[in-house]
């Protein structure tokens, strides 16, 4: 239970910076990211080389992911996993449970307030972490509010499928403006160790990176790159 945010909290305590792998199959943006490779043995390798958590998108349309690919990833992987998805009903997230994350993704520019708040205290009532995502000030206030333990910064905007050119000045501007408490993991356009070093010094707990590790020609070697 609420092991997803027991695996970024355990590294924030060491002193080390969390990069949580995402697999998704398509980028609306930048098209197929396996081309043609197992996203099964892409997840294994990046668990091998240090990954205390993976994200994965199940949204079909726009993204290519499938619930049954969530499903073989917690079968096969010996560590948490976040669901990605446009979620709209509290049977997705009875849904999230049964498919074996342990964590699930909550948009707040997807949902209107008092819904997202339904839908966030029944997703920890049945023992799943809720990664609260935002993308302005506005948001970072329902943020706030609800006391959010765990908050994705998006440097890109969901909105019209992450095809805009977002960059981690939008994470170092909302990151100031988030609880102490929360821990801060920005989302998307993170493609370097340089820029990690840069979000670090806003006191940024982790990162989701999908995109830049899938088009590594070494997804593993990418990731320890930016991990080390």
């Amino acid at each position: 239970m609420f092991n997803f945010y027991k695996a970024i909290k355990a590294y924030k305590e060491k002193g080390q910076f969390t990069v949580i792998p995402d697999i998704k199959h398509i980028s609306p943006k930048y098209g197929d990211l396996f081309l043609s490779r197992n996203p099964i043995n892409i997840a294994k390798q990046l668990e091998k080389v240090g990954a205390c958590c993976i994200s994965v998108v199940t949204e079909e349309k726009n993204f290519g992911g499938s619930k049954q690919l969530l499903r073989k990833l917690y079968e096969n992987l010996n560590i948490p996993i976040l669901r990605k998805d446009f979620v709209t009903s509290v049977k997705d997230i009875d849904e999230t449970k049964e498919l074996g994350a342990s964590a699930i993704l909550l948009m707040c520019s997807m949902l209107e307030k008092n819904i997202l708040k339904k839908f966030y205290d029944y997703s920890l009532k049945i023992g799943l972490d809720v990664l609260l995502e935002v993308h302005n000030e506005k948001e970072v206030q329902i943020a706030n509010e609800f006391n959010a333990y765990l908050v994705g910064i998006n440097n890109k905007d969901i909105t019209v499928l992450e095809k805009d050119d977002g960059n981690m000045d939008l994470t170092c501007k909302l990151s100031r403006l988030l609880n102490t408490s929360s821990i801060k993991i920005s989302e998307s356009s993170i493609s370097s160790r340089q820029e990690i070093n840069i979000i670090k010094s806003y006191n940024v707990d982790g990162a989701l990176i999908g995109t830049s590790i899938l088009k590594a020609e070494n997804a593993a070697n990418f990731y320890k790159e930016l991990a080390r």
